[in-house]
């Protein structure tokens, strides 16, 4: 990581998988999926992932000494009511982190369950209390069948978090940002698509011959927040 706008030399490339690495050994050897990684501490790093549910992994000092992990992140409740079915868990994190130090954990997650996809935001201060709820997309109705895993990037300086949601033709691309450390968000359509809401089945207007879209979206924010 680049601190106090000082970028070091990347190091070498691990010879060994970070969950077969750790403080508690052999025992955390687990396979997983979609990491996501952020300064944490003064000087250290936090990894999430996902592995029937979402767990996080830190060390103090980054790029040095084994990671502290894996540790569960809980589920939001009634997620098997929301998004139908069993078992269901959060997957596919994007984690940025704020605080003077660092150690504000911001996880954007998703959940598809066997007739939904509902998208999350989680927030702790200290790893132990966590704030879930939905996304910020609530605020226009937007958190529940309408994007799906992969379809948000997040950024954050200081305490700016900008989130965008971008799902293809069929969703406006939605931006997200908060300049509180994620207390509260604003919203804004980055690019409106002509046929959001449309019903598919039944709906005359949503006949098309060519349709056109961005398919992918990124989003970085600075100290005077997206411009």
């Amino acid at each position: 990581f680049a601190r106090k706008g000082k970028v070091g030399k990347w190091g070498g490339i691990s010879a060994t998988r970070v969950e077969a690495k750790t403080e508690k050994g052999a025992e955390a050897d687990m396979r997983t999926g979609w990491p996501t990684i952020a300064p944490y501490g003064a000087e250290g790093e936090i990894l999430v992932n996902h592995s029937e549910g979402l767990n996080y992994w830190i060390r103090t000092k980054a790029g040095q000494g084994l990671w502290d992990g894996p540790h569960a992140i809980p589920n939001p409740e009634n997620l098997d009511e929301i998004v139908k079915g069993k078992d269901n868990a959060l997957a596919w994190p994007r984690i940025v982190t704020t605080g003077e130090n660092n150690e504000v954990l911001h996880i954007f997650a998703a959940a598809s369950g066997d007739s939904g996809t509902a998208q999350y935001y989680l927030r702790t201060a200290d790893l132990q209390n966590w704030d879930i709820q939905f996304a910020p997309a609530e605020m226009d109705n937007l958190h529940i069948n309408i994007y799906a895993a992969d379809d948000y990037a997040v950024s954050a300086n200081g305490e700016n978090i900008a989130v965008v949601y971008c799902a293809g033709f069929m969703s406006h691309v939605m931006c997200y940002e908060s300049n509180d450390g994620g207390l509260t968000w604003n919203s804004r359509i980055v690019w409106e698509s002509p046929i959001h809401g449309l019903d598919w089945e039944t709906d005359e207007n949503s006949l098309f011959s060519r349709l056109y879209g961005p398919t992918q979206a990124s989003v970085a924010i600075g100290k005077d927040g997206v411009t």
